[in-house]
């Protein structure tokens, strides 16, 4: 797959040579599968920037959601990259850990980011599509979903354990019910606020009536 990747660079360099920089979605099985040497391979010919779906920084949830991969094989492989200096922006996604689990997930998961120091967080909302596996799940009351307090709860929890200041932090996806961004070491405290303002206030119910995830 590496001499793949890297015939399809020099195949785009030869016809589009002011391109520098390759960036694209990988999955943490796809880094898993390359030898270093492939890492510095690519990294040599301009793959940086990727977009790796961390999620969750708890085993069992990555279970539930089919990722394929543990928390052991997140770290080392992001660690992978690192040593090729090639940067991550890593994506997680709140709720995911279910209701009353919220603060459990946050912790593991800044534990986790401290560990592997992402060059920047995406964060997203877990939604349930219609006619999902998940949504087949809820029905069912094999997974119960956190509220919308507990999800703004795990968002707060998180940054305020994250001791990465050149990390971008970004959760305004449209999932998000709060949009907040900014570096970690600059604007840690003013995202705190903005979040704790919403925990406070929030009326759910309200929330409930006026906010729609199950459709983009």
């Amino acid at each position: 797959m590496a001499k793949r990747l890297e015939a399809i660079i020099t195949l785009v360099k030869k016809y589009l040579p002011n391109i520098e920089i390759f960036t694209m979605y990988a999955a943490v099985r796809n880094i898993k599968a390359k030898t270093d040497e492939n890492l510095k391979r690519l990294k040599i010919l301009g793959v940086n920037d990727l977009y790796v779906g961390v999620e969750c920084g708890l085993d069992d949830v990555l279970k539930f959601l089919n990722k394929g991969n543990s928390v052991s094989d997140i770290r080392e492989q992001c660690g992978r990259l690192n040593d090729s200096q090639i940067r991550h922006m890593d994506m997680l996604m709140l709720g995911t850990a279910g209701k009353v689990r919220g603060e459990e997930c946050a912790l593991a998961s800044a534990e986790l980011a401290n560990e592997i120091k992402p060059d920047t967080i995406l964060i997203n909302t877990m939604t349930a599509f219609p006619e999902t596996k998940l949504a087949e799940d809820i029905q069912a009351g094999k997974f119960t979903p956190a509220g919308e307090k507990e999800i703004l709860i795990e968002e707060k929890i998180f940054p305020e354990n994250l001791n990465l200041p050149q990390t971008y932090f970004w959760a305004a996806h449209a999932m998000d019910s709060v949009r907040i961004a900014g570096y970690i070491g600059e604007s840690k405290e003013k995202m705190l606020r903005i979040l704790q303002n919403n925990i406070d206030t929030i009326d759910e119910e309200k929330f409930a009536k006026t906010f729609r995830r199950d459709h983009i």
